[in-house]
């Protein structure tokens, strides 16, 4: 029989396993968001545009990113990738803009936003795994 750890050893764990990514990201999310809705992006995008990158990209990198970093390169590593994800949702919403209106738009690039986070994070796990 194995032993099971205390469920508050398994939650400090838990909690601190990627802090930095999740504080970073954080921060980033916060400002993009503002920077989106100063732009002229809708309050439901800029929203969601903080939630793809406050919520999806710890969580993609929790869960699929093979890599676990230290502080400094997490930090660089989640500044990257707030950057490729601004610029993809941006680039998402002002297509989607084009051909719809509406909630559509921001819901659009969220979702097409936070399946290319995963499916990217999938992909470079899986090469990283193979090589």
């Amino acid at each position: 029989m194995t032993e099971k750890q205390p469920l508050r050893s398994r939650l400090v764990e838990e909690l601190t396993a990627d802090v930095t990514v999740g504080v970073v990201a954080a921060i980033g999310a916060v400002v993009v968001a503002a920077i989106y809705y100063w732009l002229g992006v809708s309050f439901v995008g800029s929203f969601l545009a903080m939630i793809t990158i406050g919520v999806e990209l710890p969580h993609a990198y929790d869960r699929h990113w093979p890599i676990t970093y230290a502080s400094r390169p997490a930090v660089v590593w989640t500044v990257a990738a707030t950057l490729v994800t601004a610029g993809v949702f941006l680039g998402v919403y002002q297509l989607a803009a084009l051909l719809g209106s509406g909630m559509t738009v921001p819901i659009t690039a969220f979702f097409v936003t936070a399946l290319l986070q995963y499916v990217m994070a999938m992909v470079f796990g899986r090469a990283y795994r193979q090589g």
